[in-house]
């Protein structure tokens, strides 16, 4: 009997069962399948004793009537010279345990999996190709591998593919897929000519999830067909993400579960024929612009027919400024964003751009938010425009006749006027509110470093109390307090 002894946990207690008699043993005990004697292996042909031994399970199980069960954990099917073996032609009518073995360049062709087929822990060397094979269910979790290729495959419950890395290009096509598919937690990493994962010409009968993964290299999915509920979420890509040509039979999510980071890193595509859409498309979290603009053309029109929808932190605009987190009580939050607003419609009449605020998060203690723009421009430059404003911004309040004065053509000194009425108000509802205990000189900080890029705001709490009080006690003039130089008249 081979005296090899198992390292799967749960068989560690356990020496392999195969005997003298069944196949050749190595010089140290061992069975030819767990040999590390690599001539020995090639020597009296592995692969051949393979089939033998499948072959001899599947004809003792036949006469005791009783189903196959095939143990191959921790077998190694490594050709010395790198040449493909193929193991064709069989049906395998019971469980399958291939767990943490070592199979290289190995194709599995015509092969009929009655049950569970588990690669959990295995390492795949050079190419590893099912073909025109029938499967129960597939479990390859945790495997390493180099090249991955399932091609003309047919699953009938399950296909598990979780915590796995690639060192090479994983391709499954023209398959499909009758239960629950997993792909998650996996890392596809290729040479720079090829795709990191490419899904092609399959159909998904059950629920699909594919979530957390990550990929160095190119991610395609194209020509497929989703008959139920499914998603992508949380694909990290680094190069170009495409899903084309494909029919979306229910609801449909593609999203980044992580506030901060975007789904979308590159040029993407998301390509579908109206007609083949019959659920709803649900983008949240992704970098809108990295889309290609037929891409996104074709999503507007989408959304418009209600077949896509565009949910949380979507980011539609070409450039936007880094997210900014300030901590602040709901009421107080109301009081930023009140500033806010006033700075934009200033921004935006300043510069003579787009400019617009989007709240990303809101709870009760916090409220995260960025500016945006659709203009064409980087975001250096875009965030150099805000901080070059905010500071003349605050002179319309520190310089108030001045700031009116500034002009003869009335639509500027509307302007002028009406940003410092909003600013007078915004600051009296801040000082106001100091004596009450309902805000503090840090918060009002923190609510004037938001038109801040840099956190570094031209004016602070105290400038805020002075500036109010010096216009209360000058309310006697009330066209001081509203900047409206003395000499003008109100008609």
């Amino acid at each position: 009997m081979c005296n090899y002894q198992y390292l799967t946990r749960e068989l560690s207690s356990l020496t392999c069962s195969i005997t003298v008699e069944e196949v050749i043993h190595d010089k140290d005990g061992k069975c030819i399948f767990h040999s590390e004697d690599y001539e020995f292996k090639v020597a009296n042909g592995i692969i051949a004793h393979f089939k033998e031994f499948c072959e001899k399970i599947i004809k003792d199980a036949y006469t005791q009537s009783k189903t196959p069960h095939f143990s191959f954990a921790e077998f190694i099917l490594v050709p010395h010279d790198g040449s493909l073996s193929i193991f064709k032609n069989l049906e395998l009518d019971g469980y399958v345990d291939f767990r943490n073995s070592k199979i290289n360049y190995f194709t599995f062709s015509n092969i009929i999996f009655g049950e569970y087929v588990n690669f959990n822990g295995s390492k795949f060397g050079g190419p590893i190709r099912f073909a025109d094979c029938e499967f129960e269910s597939l479990a390859l979790n945790e495997i390493e591998y180099d090249h991955l290729y399932i091609e003309n495959c047919k699953f009938r419950n399950q296909f598990i593919f979780n915590k796995s890395k690639s060192n090479g290009y994983t391709d499954i096509n023209n398959s499909i897929f009758e239960g629950f598919t997993s792909i998650n937690d996996c890392e596809f990493s290729a040479e720079l000519e090829h795709t990191g994962l490419n899904i092609e010409k399959c159909e998904f009968k059950s629920l699909v999830d594919i979530l957390d993964n990550h990929s160095e290299q190119e991610v395609r999915f194209t020509k497929l067909i989703f008959n139920k509920q499914s998603r992508i979420s949380d694909f990290k890509t680094y190069n170009r993400f495409s899903l084309t040509n494909s029919e979306i039979k229910d609801n449909f999510q593609i999203n980044s579960s992580y506030p901060k980071e975007k789904l979308f890193n590159n040029v993407s595509e998301i390509l579908l024929d109206e007609e083949k859409i019959q659920g709803v498309v649900i983008l949240e979290n992704i970098n809108y612009f990295n889309l290609s603009k037929p891409s996104r053309d074709l999503l507007e029109s989408l959304e418009k027919k209600e077949k896509v929808v565009f949910g949380s932190g979507v980011l539609k605009y070409r450039v936007s400024s880094e997210m900014k987190t300030i901590l602040l009580t709901d009421e107080n939050q109301e009081l930023l964003l009140e500033l806010t607003e006033v700075f934009s419609r200033y921004f935006s009449g300043e510069n003579h751009m787009n400019f617009g605020i989007q709240i990303y998060e809101r709870t009760p203690t916090q409220i995260t938010f960025f500016y945006f723009s659709n203009d064409d421009i980087s975001r250096e430059i875009f965030e150099g425009l805000i901080n070059s404003t905010e500071p003349r911004f605050w002179n319309l309040i520190k310089n108030q006749q001045q700031s009116v004065t500034n002009s003869t053509l009335p639509d500027k000194i509307l302007k002028a006027t009406d940003t410092l009425i909003d600013i007078a108000s915004i600051f009296l509802k801040l000082t106001s509110r100091l004596p009450l205990g309902k805000i503090s000189e840090a918060e009002i900080n923190k609510i004037l470093q938001s038109i801040n890029v840099n956190n570094q705001p031209s004016i602070n709490a105290r400038n805020v109390i002075n500036l109010t009080v010096n216009n209360i006690n000058k309310s006697n003039n009330q066209s001081i307090l509203l900047g409206i130089n003395n000499h003008q008249e109100i008609k």
